[in-house]
């Protein structure tokens, strides 16, 4: 090999570097766009993950007081049961006591008419 040959040669293993440092350069490039975008998907889902939470939060805020709601609801019905039952039973009371008032009514219109 000659002079000339071993320049040519000297001049492809320069040309072979720059491209692999062009390759190279390019990969890390590419590292670094990559890098990026999972940063921005792991900070889409720390919002969705609070997001997320702030509606557990609220879901278990609505069970609470759905539940409270249901307790009051519960209450109102055997204070109506209650109600209902002392009513009846005043009901009841009246009825035997304008039969009972009925029958003394009659009784005196019977003595009266005989009269």
């Amino acid at each position: 090999m000659d002079l000339a040959d071993l320049r040519a040669l000297e001049l492809e293993e320069q040309d072979l570097e720059a491209q692999d440092s062009v390759h190279r350069e390019h990969e890390i490039q590419q590292i670094a766009t990559d890098t990026v975008a999972v940063q921005s998907i792991f900070q889409d889902l720390a919002r969705y993950t609070a997001e997320q939470r702030e509606q557990v939060d609220n879901v278990g805020e609505q069970v609470t007081v759905s539940h409270q709601r249901a307790e009051r609801g519960v209450g109102a019905l055997l204070s109506s049961q209650r109600t209902q039952r002392g009513t009846v039973g005043c009901m009841s009371k009246l009825l035997i006591f304008m039969t009972v008032l009925a029958v003394i009514v009659s009784i005196f219109v019977i003595l009266k008419a005989r009269d």
